[in-house]
């Protein structure tokens, strides 16, 4: 038994210009194709303002079924959507009594990009539900997309969520046949660094045995308010904000063997105004430490994050933060010590051909630099992540009350899933169903035309910056697309053969009477 963890969207009548940015608009051209045939299952949450995206032609035509109540439980037609939370609303929102449009903005952008494909939807609350999601539409879709990231899991691709869609993408049974997740926009709020013994006890601050974590700036993190050491990262919180602190260690999640607890200090105040101390490995086995508080005071407020060595008995291991909520730099990190590296989330992190998406924007104006706040690599176990690169900043209806210029690598993401069915109506024979049937062998190939085709950007080669590169969709259709081959020599029954044998001598004799003629007109 254990309390649910909880996902977090990547977020924001007009097409994308991710469309013409990354050239798909050519790419239909050139083939004739719009994803027709193609199934493409999405999962955020919430599909709010549907009805408005409907009216105004900007999702393909679709009856929604809502109960006595008016809650929308499942929808048919251009959309057919399932919900899997257990209030079975299809326009809840991942926060508490929120309603959630981001799924409609971006069924927008792949139907902007792929208008004849068929678009499937789910909706959840919990990581249990999140997966049956997966589950779900990786059994009914050829494609399918997600742009949640999952915290106080490990980030080593071997949380249960990054597992799970992994191992549903690479069933045999299921005709899926690319999977693709936002890689996360958590670059800006996200610290990263081996415990450093400060010296300095904890007990006469938050009241507890054990030394301070020792902050520093380094090669890999930054410090844009105050550039000196410190047990302290510093965060600011507006009057009425709220924020969430997630602290882990590198142990194995499920077998922790250090313990490590979470305070934020108020030194107005002086005093604690948050905590977590769980008995780890004791109790909680799960290397993790978790707060979430608000800022009562009625003006803006600098809190301390502090991270203690319980009673000095746990062995340095690298210490992982990311923090929601605080605005502490120009930049937009979140707080004083920033680590850019490594910042991808459970889900981001996924392995087994799963392609998780960095963020450009679409104003950019070389379309070459990546989105400060999207997610950088490796994974905790070092794999390169993202795996390419699309664009966000673009143009949604903002239905449902939901940005009408979407940012975000929540943005980009369905970029390259509407790019993946324009691909699979080009070659048909890489879905399921086809006689030979190769289901690991047309998600590699399906992959490779996405991955290898990409427009380098950053530093030379792959990277964890942009991944591959940027897609693009004239370079990804042709790498695809079967070669013309020679025109085939028609087969010859008896009958055609003899024909044709008369019809050669027939033509050689009149050839001789014809020089014969000739012949005489030159003597003369």
């Amino acid at each position: 038994m254990r309390l649910p963890n909880y996902g977090r969207t990547n977020a924001g009548s007009r097409p994308t210009e991710g469309d013409a940015a990354l050239q798909f608009n050519d790419l239909r051209n050139t083939y004739s194709v719009t994803g027709a045939g193609v199934a493409v299952g999405l999962i955020s949450d919430g599909i709010f303002g549907i009805t408005d995206a409907l009216a105004s032609g900007n999702l393909p035509a679709s009856a929604l079924n809502r109960d006595g109540g008016d809650k929308l439980i499942s929808t048919t037609g251009g959309v057919t959507a399932v919900s899997f939370r257990a209030d079975g609303d299809l326009e809840a929102g991942l926060s508490n009594g929120s309603k959630g449009a981001e799924g409609t903005a971006m069924l927008e952008i792949v139907h902007d990009i792929a208008p004849d494909a068929n678009l499937r939807f789910a909706n959840f609350a919990t990581d249990l539900e999140f997966m049956a999601a997966v589950d779900y539409l990786a059994a009914i879709s050829d494609i399918v997309i997600d742009d949640i990231a999952w915290f106080g899991l490990a980030y080593d691709q071997s949380s249960s969520i990054s597992v799970n869609t992994a191992t549903e993408l690479n069933r045999a049974s299921n005709p899926i046949r690319g999977y693709y997740t936002s890689v996360g926009n958590h670059a800006r709020r996200h610290y990263q660094g081996p415990y450093a013994d400060s010296g300095i006890a904890g007990a006469p601050t938050v009241g507890f045995s054990g030394n301070l974590h020792l902050f520093q700036p380094t090669a890999d993190t930054t410090a844009c308010l105050d550039g000196t050491s410190s047990v302290a990262n510093f965060m600011v919180l507006f009057g009425g904000q709220t924020a969430a602190v997630f602290l882990s260690w590198d142990d194995t999640f499920g077998a922790a063997a250090n313990d490590y607890d979470l305070f934020v200090y108020d030194p107005l105040a002086g005093s604690v105004v948050a905590s977590s101390i769980s008995d780890n490995p004791g109790v909680t086995p799960d290397p993790f430490e978790m707060v979430a508080f608000t800022n009562t005071t009625g003006a803006n407020r600098t809190y301390y994050i502090y991270v203690q060595n319980s009673a000095n008995l746990a062995s340095p291991k690298t210490i992982e933060l990311f923090v929601f909520g605080g605005v502490s730099c120009t930049d937009g990190t979140t707080m004083n010590f920033n680590t850019l590296g490594s910042s991808v989330p459970a889900q981001g992190d996924a392995g087994g051909g799963v392609v998780s998406v960095g963020a450009i924007s679409a104003s950019d104006p070389g379309f070459d630099s990546i989105e400060l706040f999207s997610s950088r690599g490796p994974t905790n176990n070092g794999v390169m992540k993202p795996d390419v690169s699309a664009a966000d900043g673009v143009s949604v209806t903002g239905s449902g009350g939901f940005s009408s210029s979407f940012f975000g690598t929540s943005a980009a993401a369905p970029h390259v899933a509407a790019l993946a069915a324009l691909l699979l109506e080009i070659r048909p024979d890489l879905m399921s169903g086809e006689q030979g049937d190769d289901p690991a062998a047309d998600r590699a190939t399906r992959r490779s035309a996405i991955v290898d085709t990409t427009i380098d950007l950053g530093a030379s080669g792959p990277d964890n910056t942009f991944g591959s590169g940027r897609v693009n969709g004239p370079i990804a259709g042709p790498s695809l697309a079967p070669a013309p081959g020679p025109e085939p020599v028609p087969s010859l029954s008896a009958i055609g053969l003899a024909a044709a044998w008369v019809a050669m001598a027939i033509a050689f004799a009149t050839a001789i009477q014809r020089s014969r003629r000739l012949g005489h007109v030159g003597r003369r």
